[in-house]
Formats: C-alpha cells, sequence, structure tokens
C-alpha cells in the first residue's frame, strides 16, 4: 500500500486519467480508505489533496463517502486545512447521502461564517446551497444566521453559484420575504443584465413574483 506524499501523487495521476478502468483500479486498491484514514494522521495534507483530486468522479465521491469521509471532513473546518477540505466536501455535496451528514452534523453555522473567507467563501457556499436545497431547516438556519449579506457580496465572484443558492432558499415564502428585505431582488436583477447570467436570473426573479 502508498503511503504519505505517495498516495497523494497516485492519487493525482490515476484521476486525470479518468476512466472507468482506472476508477475500479483506485477502488480495488483500497487507496480511498487509507486516505480517508491518514486524515487523522501527520500525513493529512496529503490525504486531503489526493481525496479531492478523487472526489471529482463521481464512483470514487460515492465511494469516498462510504469509507466515512464526511464526519472526519466536517470536524477539520476550523483546522489549517480548511480550503481543502471544504473543497472537498463541496465535491462530496453532489452526493445525497453526503448532503444529509453534513446537515446532520449541524455544520450550518461552520460553513456560514466561512462565506467571508476569501480562500473558501465560494465552496462554502456551493456546500450550503446544496443542503439547503433538501433541507428546510437549514434555509431556515441560513436566514436566522443573517448569512444573505454575505452571500450577495460573492456576486461579482461567482454569480451562477450565488443564483443557486438563492434559487434553493426562495423555495420557501418565509425566506423569500427576508430575501427581498435583504435586497436580493435588486441584485437578481442586476446580475439579470448580463447575459451569460440572464435566464438563470429570470427563472430565480419568477419566484418572488
Amino acid at each position: 500500500m502508498l503511503e504519505g506524499s505517495g498516495r497523494s501523487a497516485a492519487a493525482k495521476i490515476l484521476s486525470r486519467i479518468g476512466s472507468e478502468e482506472t476508477d475500479q483500479c483506485i477502488i480495488g486498491s483500497g487507496m480511498i480508505p487509507a486516505l480517508v484514514a491518514a486524515l487523522q494522521g501527520s500525513d493529512a495534507g496529503s490525504a486531503h489533496f489526493a481525496l479531492g483530486r478523487l472526489a471529482s468522479r463521481e464512483i470514487l465521491r460515492n465511494c469516498i463517502v462510504s469509507c466515512n469521509a464526511v464526519k472526519s471532513l466536517v470536524a477539520m473546518l476550523d483546522g489549517p486545512h480548511v480550503n481543502q477540505v471544504t473543497a472537498t466536501l463541496g465535491w462530496l455535496s453532489e452526493n445525497e447521502v453526503a448532503v444529509a451528514e453534513i446537515f446532520n452534523l449541524n455544520v450550518v453555522p461552520a460553513l456560514v461564517k466561512l462565506l467571508e473567507n476569501n480562500e473558501c467563501g465560494i465552496s462554502a457556499l456551493n456546500i450550503l446551497g446544496r443542503v439547503c436545497e433538501k433541507e428546510a431547516a437549514a434555509r431556515a438556519e441560513v436566514i436566522q444566521l443573517n448569512a444573505i449579506p454575505a452571500v450577495l457580496r460573492l456576486t461579482d465572484k461567482r454569480p451562477f453559484d450565488v443564483l443557486e443558492f438563492l434559487y434553493a432558499l426562495a423555495q420557501d415564502d418565509a425566506c423569500r420575504q427576508t430575501l427581498i428585505a435583504a435586497d436580493a431582488v435588486s441584485k437578481l436583477a442586476e446580475i439579470q443584465k448580463n447575459e451569460a447570467t440572464r435566464d438563470w436570473a429570470t427563472n430565480v426573479l419568477k419566484l418572488f413574483s
């Protein structure tokens, strides 16, 4: 079994190949459970990097989730590897089981706080958007934590991610009222002027009419 930086290098190379054959090779090698276990050790940085690479592949992402990686990653959101942790959790949040785990671990407040982080705010936004899409309680919690202003400040950086988040929140009447009070509709109207984001912004605005 590869150890330390060797695991990271192998994961980087294999994930770039991105074929079903190499996916099965990675799964069969036992690399993923070894990397998840390494999150708790001195080589955590290399393990984070490798898992982030592998998580971009759906079948490998599902395997990472099944190895109970979410709980370990969430526990590290306030640690030195927070940027890589949020990036990996962003990939894993495309898995519905992972979304439920993230919500059940009561991590919404930590993610809201990270919205102000220049390095990992976008990853935190993506995770929150997927959790809010599935969990009404998460939408209510985001509103209670006054996260909307921080989200709207990210519009210029990643308008599509902000739109996805606002669409998730606007499913609820109470959330829509809070979004209106936070001037989200005006921000959506600005985004609508851009041809690249016009259709998405229009769809979100329809929820307010």
